[in-house]
């Protein structure tokens, strides 16, 4: 599988980030120049993460279909409740929570879309 990178690690941190992703802070050994390589590359880009407590085996690797497309980094819902978030912070007083907020919005655009239906 080119573009693996499979090296024994530590989970230093986990955090949850305000939009509700979650950063994950890695430390791993010294690795060789071929695999920094591959490792900066694959920075800011899109990926799966498999973490477990033993080495990865073949059989551990699911196979799945990426659902996004190579150098986007956020699915189109993403990048909707990301924007609905920074309008939520800078243009209305926060007294609702955003969850409550950003369904409102989600219902309002949803009944938008219903009226077009008619």
């Amino acid at each position: 599988m080119s573009g693996l990178f499979q090296a024994e690690g530590i989970v230093q941190s986990v955090k949850t980030l305000v939009d509700g992703t979650i950063k994950l802070d890695v430390a791993v050994q010294e690795v060789s120049p071929p695999e920094m390589a591959l490792l900066f590359g694959l920075a800011r880009k899109p990926g799966w993460i498999l973490v477990k407590p033993n080495e990865i085996t073949a059989e551990d690797i699911p196979i799945v279909e990426a659902d996004f497309d190579m150098g986007e980094t956020k699915s189109p819902g993403q990048r909707l409740r990301g924007v609905l978030f920074v309008v939520w912070q800078t243009k209305t007083s926060q007294k609702q929570p955003f969850e409550v907020y950003y369904r409102a919005q989600l219902d309002r655009i949803i009944d938008r879309f219903k009226q077009e239906l008619d």
